[in-house]
């Protein structure tokens, strides 16, 4: 075996959960950490998906929405969940 990195640092984890007008449940967890250049892994606890994200992320709704297993018309609905969320670019 070839071990290409083994990193251990302190990261930042945050729970969010919440069910919109519409009805539709959004669980995400979001992990911030010096490792991935300062993305956030994101996780959709309801789908099991994640993506490394940011806020400049959340402009292309196809670029951080479909990874996550969530479908382009619920998108509108969490991006503003998600930016609040998210570190700075």
């Amino acid at each position: 075996m070839d071990v290409l990195y083994d990193r251990e640092e302190k990261s930042r984890l945050r729970a969010f959960g919440a069910i919109a007008e519409d009805g539709t449940r959004a669980d995400f967890v979001v992990v911030q950490s010096e490792f991935f250049m300062g993305k956030a892994v994101v996780v959709n606890l309801l789908t099991g998906r994640a993506a490394l994200l940011d806020r400049d992320d959340l402009r292309e709704d196809e670029e951080w929405a479909i990874p996550l297993g969530i479908s382009p018309s619920e998108a509108s609905t969490w991006r503003e969940a998600l930016e609040r969320l998210l570190p700075e670019a």
